[in-house]
């Protein structure tokens, strides 16, 4: 490399580093028109691009970045990360694993690797790249909070919350580890902790579709089956199309054929995979819809389909039944109804 250009591109990283991106990419491309086959200024153009979510763009400067340095485990981590952002779990295992090979102690590769085995339903193997990676380095906030799922889901809620904790610790202002918190509270049955929670990420404007129906879920809980309708009314306006909303609606509040809710359904149907998750809910959405427009019989095969769905996706657990039976009979006293 020869001086010019290496100038230029320590001038590139430094003005990356401060945050000026759109003048670091300008000189990146000027070493690059010096140099097309510069690996670093290839790497960190593509990580400009990442930022910005642009990860198509990212891979493919990451690729040529790799095809000219493959011993460099940040290019390997960057190229896991980019295949993150586009939900390639496979792909940015792998990557991961390359940079890992190269550098046993890249923790944020760990972190990284985690986190592509946990969406990818490798449970046991992601927690132990987590737990791995916090023994490397101990402020990796998105460890801690995928350590945090991992034990919510298992029911191990003494543990789940301590991560939580500590990756909320990490990063206060973080919206999806304050969620989660949330519904950790729901399981843990602190739903007044829970509605509070839900009630100050309201306040600050978040608007996701698991914010409104975590939060309309804890008010139904909590009793308040109007404050509850309000939210999943506030959510159906935000998000009109997403099955969670539209099942949940048809639990809350009158949804019959003639309904617009009901015909969102109907639209959804054919589009959602069978055995899914998405068509478990619209299932559940279009047989109560039917059912408020008094179509009995014509709501049973939705039923059939849901149930089917949920009983091979959920492992019988007598323990959890006869809690959710002993709630809902706390709750559905003679003088509420939801309809």
């Amino acid at each position: 490399m020869n001086a010019q250009v290496m100038q230029m591109l320590q001038q590139a990283v430094g003005l990356h580093q401060s945050g000026r991106l759109r003048e670091a990419g300008q000189l990146y491309d000027a070493v690059l028109k010096q140099n097309p086959k510069q690996a670093d200024a290839l790497h960190l153009k593509g990580v400009i691009h990442m930022s910005t979510g642009d990860f198509p763009t990212a891979e493919k400067l990451m690729q040529k970045a790799l095809k000219q340095d493959k011993r460099n485990p940040a290019i390997w981590g960057n190229m896991g990360a980019t295949y993150l952002g586009q939900k390639k779990y496979i792909q940015a295992r792998d990557a991961y694993i390359n940079a890992l090979t190269l550098n046993p102690q890249y923790a944020e590769g760990l972190q990284g690797k985690g986190i592509a085995q946990y969406m990818m339903g490798d449970v046991s193997d992601a927690k132990i790249s987590f737990v791995q990676a916090i023994a490397i380095k101990d402020a990796l906030p998105q460890s801690y909070y995928h350590l945090g799922l991992l034990y919510k889901d298992e029911h191990d809620f003494s543990s789940a919350e301590k991560n939580l904790i500590k990756a909320l610790s990490l990063t206060p202002q973080d919206t999806d580890i304050k969620l989660a918190c949330g519904v950790l509270k729901m399981q843990m049955e602190h739903v007044g902790e829970a509605v509070q929670i839900f009630k100050e990420l309201y306040e600050v404007g978040v608007k996701t579709v698991p914010l409104y129906v975590n939060y309309a879920r804890a008010l139904m809980l909590a009793g308040d089956l109007n404050g509850a309708k309000e939210m999943i009314h506030a959510g159906h306006a935000e998000h009109p199309n997403h099955s969670r909303i539209l099942s949940l609606y048809t639990l809350l509040d009158k949804t019959p054929p003639e309904s617009k809710v009901f015909k969102s359904l109907e639209a959804l149907y054919p589009h959602t995979e069978k055995k899914s998750a998405d068509r478990k809910r619209v299932c559940f959405g279009l047989a109560r819809g039917l059912e408020h427009g008094k179509q009995f019989s014509e709501s049973m095969p939705y039923w059939i389909e849901g149930n089917a769905i949920k009983r091979a996706d959920t492992p019988y657990d007598a323990e959890r039944m006869q809690s959710f039976i002993q709630s809902m009979k706390d709750m559905f006293t003679p003088e509420l109804s939801l309809i």
